[in-house]
């Protein structure tokens, strides 16, 4: 299992599953090339591990913070990796 989850921050606040990483610098790569060219917004990299934002990139920061930076972006359940996959999987297999 992969140890960072790969997020973009919605318009509401909320946060959306975009990818994940098997290490930090992995992480960072992804979200600086998700920002560019999908017309920016404010990506993160989530420690799956420690619940914790070691990252993040876009409307609310201009450049990737360093490693394990403080920060308190709470992933609520529904915004987890296997919610997601579980969605996408029951569409699948509806059509």
């Amino acid at each position: 299992m992969e140890r960072y989850g790969l997020f973009k921050r919605l318009a509401d606040g909320s946060p959306y599953w975009v990818d994940a990483a098997n290490d930090f610098e992995e992480g960072k790569k992804k979200i600086e090339h998700y920002s560019k060219t999908n017309g920016g917004g404010e990506y993160f990299v989530h420690d799956l591990r420690y619940g914790t934002t070691v990252a993040s990139i876009g409307a609310a920061k201009t450049e990737v913070d360093s490693p394990y930076a403080s920060g308190n972006d709470q992933v609520r359940p529904g915004s987890s990796r296997s919610n997601c996959l579980g969605e996408q999987q029951g569409k699948r297999g509806a059509g």
